[in-house]
């Protein structure tokens, strides 16, 4: 990946800064663009991990995988699990990872607007369990007691 001249510091190294799997575009290319429409992409690729439980794209390197962001459009959701996923769930993940900033949600105020006015079944902790069972290996969690678990919530604060 020959990065743009832009990108190139501390005695012309060249180097992208992130995690590769969540970086979007203009990370890669232009770093002095990246702005919060650049972390709401981060946060649809985090979403649609958790809905696919595959990330958005994979490669064999850095390389390809940054090759991938620049140039691909994910796989909507639903094809990638061979079965429906609410529409307007897919929606919001898919404009959230525009490939152009302006065509993303505009804020995090926004996006969880968006959202919380999502139409989609809940999830249990038995579709949790079916889930992981399906998959195996080290991600099989049937022996964890969620009754007594602490729950997590993530709130975006969009000041």
């Amino acid at each position: 990946l020959s990065l743009p001249r832009a990108q190139q510091s501390l005695g012309g190294s060249e180097f992208v800064v992130g995690t590769p799997q969540y970086m979007p575009p203009e990370a890669i290319t232009d770093p002095d663009r990246v702005d919060e429409r650049s972390d709401l992409y981060a946060l649809c690729a985090v979403g649609y991990l958790m809905l696919t439980g595959t990330p958005v794209f994979e490669g064999h390197n850095v390389v390809e995988l940054c090759a991938k962001h620049l140039d691909l459009a994910p796989q909507p959701p639903g094809e990638r699990l061979g079965r429906a996923v609410p529409a307007e769930l897919e929606a919001i993940l898919l404009s959230g990872l525009a490939k152009s900033q302006d065509a993303r949600p505009d804020s995090a105020r926004a996006l969880r607007d968006a959202l919380l006015a999502c139409d989609v079944p809940a999830w249990t902790e038995d579709d949790a369990r079916a889930f992981w069972q399906t998959r195996g290996g080290s991600h099989a969690r049937s022996s964890i007691d969620l009754a007594h678990a602490p729950t997590l919530q993530i709130e975006v604060d969009s000041r």
